[in-house]
């Protein structure tokens, strides 16, 4: 009976390493996946970074177009009242007079 029990407790004791080594190429299986993922969303993270700074950049530049148009237009509006005030005065006419 004693010799059942040793072998018994020597078996468990196999299992137990066996099990313990399957159980540590999982965990060490699950720390590199866990490492890539980690890198994926480092790299997905600096991206949308990029495309936010991008997204800041461009909006940035619509707003000074948008101030620009808006100063051309004011700028359009006060030549045309210009030219309408010039077009409405009278006409000066000067005369030279040139001996050729």
């Amino acid at each position: 009976m004693t010799m059942l029990l040793l072998y018994a407790s020597v078996l468990m004791l196999a299992l137990a390493v066996f099990a313990n080594r399957a159980v540590a190429r999982r965990l060490a299986a699950t720390r590199r996946g866990m490492a890539a993922d980690e890198q994926a969303v480092r790299d997905i993270d600096r991206d949308l970074l990029a495309a936010q700074r991008a997204l800041h950049d461009a909006e940035r530049r619509l707003e000074e177009g948008d101030a620009r148009i808006e100063q051309g237009r004011t700028a359009l509006q006060a030549a045309e009242q210009d030219l309408e005030k010039a077009r409405r005065a009278p006409v000066e006419r000067h005369h030279v007079f040139d001996r050729l």
